[in-house]
């Protein structure tokens, strides 16, 4: 077979190898073929030598490499064309082992952060103190995704230059192995230096603030340069649309020219206004921009959109372009509409909530002053008939007059529970009882066409509650169904007992434990979904001349009382309201003291200081304890009954004062007082306490105005225990 062989280098230099290292020798070389083709051929060849040291002759092997040195030359072609591709793009590599942390970095890595090859470490650490701190999380969050079986990392974030600045870098990677866990081993990578695109974007957010702003003002001015602005139709695009308001152009028919919203759709063959929102919003729109043509100036338009289920507001601005030819800006103002409407809503509450304040604070101004009269009238209608003597007629009409004083009370317990003045001293109450006397109150409250049924449980047991706010409860509920049977209907109270057990759930804040029910029933048309969730919300009303108070009140009584309160609803079916209120604690009653038994020797030695600012008051209240025995002092005011207390040299055993007094309160002249003596008992007095002294501390005693003898006796009884 005729080859013609060529060889990569002398053949003299091949046979000097032989004939020196007396190995075998390995030589590449060309071979043509008979077809001409060429070929790669690897000669293993060793020299075999006479007795003069000559070579006698060649021996070897030839093994085509064709197929390899085609492999090497791609490899190398392909090495070249990579090496070439990342110095032109300025992209730099990376090669990470997870299990040593060691990093090769590319020149081109060290380079664009400004070091030299031997500059930059080549370990994860040295890597990780260039990093930008607040970058961290952003890294993290990244890594994490491989460790979950992500095939590829991207984290953009800044390192630290050799010169203390930082450049934001661009880092693709891909996990080339993972352990048999799965977790990876080894990742490889590129960077780019991505810190100009961040300054365009930043700039580019900074040029869209800019325009938002100013975008009102030249309006006018866009329009008339908007066909002069045709040929950057692309930068100008980019730029409307990082705008959150609407725009478009269109003719005086409603034909649209241009839009810069995808919301407003535009083919090549110009749709109309017509197709893109409802009729009657196209038509005011057009007829807008006719005017602004016919003017030369700037028409608004608002108008409502239903999108996606939602109403929205929309303000259209519309201007002349100067070419037959309408420019309009439509900007969502749902957001600043809902806000000036609750602007407006918290102005009428706040109103009426002041109006409410005044009435309350009159109100319970006139019922404190009312209670000191009707005190006197009771206090003295009791000693005329204590007295005794009377003619029968003349103690009738004494028993008139202290009937009169006692309904009058009650009229003024009214107005002290709607000016939420009362003191509140939580007891244990009969609720049947309290359901049972507010019962005839009610009939006259709601009316004839409204049928009131009463339905309690026997034996039911005390509930600890305020009374007064147990009854201001039950008024607010009644009203509340008044309301909402304009027509007439049905009202049901009742109560029961109802007990929750450790794993019931009846509302998020009811502890497991006995409670007494009060359930409040009308037929009322009842209450729509989206209100019912906001009915105890304080000044929330859908009633034209409401204040939002009423439900309010009664869910903050039950939640301050321990126990909770439930709604349910359903229109024009009726509403039922469940108030939960805590019995009281199941303790044996203490034998209160008869007043009119009192020990005489006791009352000698109890020596009593009766504070009262109303003359009238003060006296009756002496001549009540003197009857009985005690020893009594009387003071006008606070400062009085200290003079007292410091200048007496005999004990004292019970301060009586009333709550709410000129210069000093009850409360402020107790606490001094006990200084001087210390072992003695307080009662306070009073028809309501002033809101800047709330609720007296626990355990004091306390008597409501107006009050009558044996109420007197009894509650001095009681304090001196």
């Amino acid at each position: 077979m005729n080859q013609e062989a060529e060889s990569r280098y002398p053949r003299e230099l091949f046979l000097r190898q032989l004939r020196e290292s007396g190995e075998i020798v390995a030589l590449e070389t060309s071979w043509r073929q008979r077809d001409g083709r060429m070929i790669e051929v690897r000669e293993n060849a060793r020299a075999v030598f006479d007795a003069q040291g000559e070579i006698a002759s060649i021996v070897g092997t030839l093994e085509d490499i064709t197929h390899r040195k085609e492999m090497e030359f791609a490899l190398r072609e392909s090495q070249e064309r990579w090496n070439f591709a990342l110095e032109g793009s300025g992209d730099a590599i990376w090669d990470e082992d997870l299990r040593t942390g060691k990093v090769f970095r590319s020149p081109r890595y060290k380079e664009l952060l400004g070091f030299r090859d031997d500059e930059f470490g080549d370990d994860r650490d040295d890597w990780f103190s260039r990093l930008h701190p607040a970058d961290l999380p952003r890294v993290r969050a990244a890594e994490a995704q491989t460790e979950l079986g992500a095939a590829h990392y991207v984290a953009e974030y800044r390192l630290r230059c050799k010169d203390g600045s930082y450049k934001w870098i661009l880092d693709r990677g891909k996990v080339l192995s993972r352990d048999a866990e799965g977790r990876p081993e080894r990742l490889v990578g590129t960077i780019s230096d991505v810190t100009e695109r961040r300054r365009t974007e930043e700039e580019l957010r900074r040029l869209r603030d800019e325009l938002e702003q100013r975008v009102f003002v030249r309006t006018a001015e866009l329009a008339a340069a908007l066909e002069a602005l045709r040929d950057a139709e692309s930068r100008q695009r980019a730029l409307l649309e990082a705008i959150p308001d609407r725009m478009f152009r269109m003719d005086p028919d409603g034909t649209l020219i241009d839009v810069a919203d995808d919301r407003l759709s535009l083919d090549d063959t110009r749709e109309s206004l017509f197709g893109a929102v409802p009729p009657e919003t196209a038509e005011a729109l057009v007829a807008a921009g006719r005017r602004a043509l016919s003017s030369g100036g700037v028409e608004t338009l608002e108008f409502v959109l239903i999108e996606e289920g939602e109403t929205h507001n929309y303000e259209a601005r519309l201007v002349a372009s100067g070419r037959d030819e309408v420019f309009a800006i439509l900007r969502d103002i749902t957001s600043r509409r809902r806000i000036e409407q609750a602007l407006r809503d918290s102005e009428e509450q706040l109103r009426q909530a002041q109006k409410m304040e005044a009435i309350g604070r009159l109100a319970g101004g006139i019922a404190h002053d009312f209670n000191n009269l009707l005190g006197v009238i009771l206090g003295q209608s009791e000693l005329l008939i204590a007295d005794g003597g009377l003619r029968e007629t003349t103690q009738g009409r004494v028993e008139s007059i202290r009937g009169a004083a006692r309904r009058g009370a009650a009229l003024t317990g009214q107005l002290l529970a709607f000016s939420r003045r009362q003191v509140v001293q939580p007891e244990a109450v009969d609720l049947n009882a309290v359901v049972a006397e507010i019962g005839d109150i009610l009939a006259r409250l709601i009316g004839n066409d409204i049928e009131l049924e009463i339905v309690a449980q026997p034996n039911l047991p005390p509930i600890l509650v305020d009374r007064s706010q147990t009854e201001q409860v039950i008024l607010n509920l009644a009203v509340n169904a008044r309301d909402a049977m304009p027509d007439g209907g049905r009202l049901a109270i009742e109560t029961c007992s109802f007990e929750v057990g450790e794993t019931d759930i009846v509302t998020a804040s009811l502890r497991p434990g006995r409670y007494a029910m009060l359930t409040v029933t009308d037929s009322g048309v009842g209450i729509p979904a989206d209100t019912l969730q906001r009915i105890f919300e304080p000044f929330f009303t859908t009633k034209e001349e409401g204040t939002g108070l009423g439900l309010a009140t009664v869910y903050g009584i039950a939640r301050q009382s321990g126990g909770d309160v439930t709604v349910e609803s359903r229109p024009q079916v009726g509403t039922r309201f469940r108030v939960y209120f805590p019995f009281a604690p199941t303790a044996a009653p203490a034998d209160a003291p008869n007043p009119m038994l009192v020990d005489s020797k006791r009352s000698e030695e109890a020596s009593v200081l009766v504070v009262e600012d109303e003359e009238m008051l003060r006296i009756l209240a002496r001549e009540f304890l003197v009857r009985e025995g005690y020893q009594v002092t009387v003071a006008a005011s606070g400062a009085e009954a200290l003079e007292v207390a410091k200048s007496t040299s005999q004990p004292i055993r019970i301060l009586v004062t009333d709550v709410a007094m000129p210069k000093m309160s009850g409360p402020e002249l107790a606490t001094q007082f006990s200084a001087l003596h210390p072992e003695a008992k307080v009662l306070y007095v009073s028809g309501h306490t002033e809101d800047r002294l709330g609720v007296l501390e626990p355990g004091a005693s306390f008597l409501q105005k107006p009050y009558t003898r044996d109420g007197l006796l009894l509650a001095v009884a009681r304090a001196l225990g």
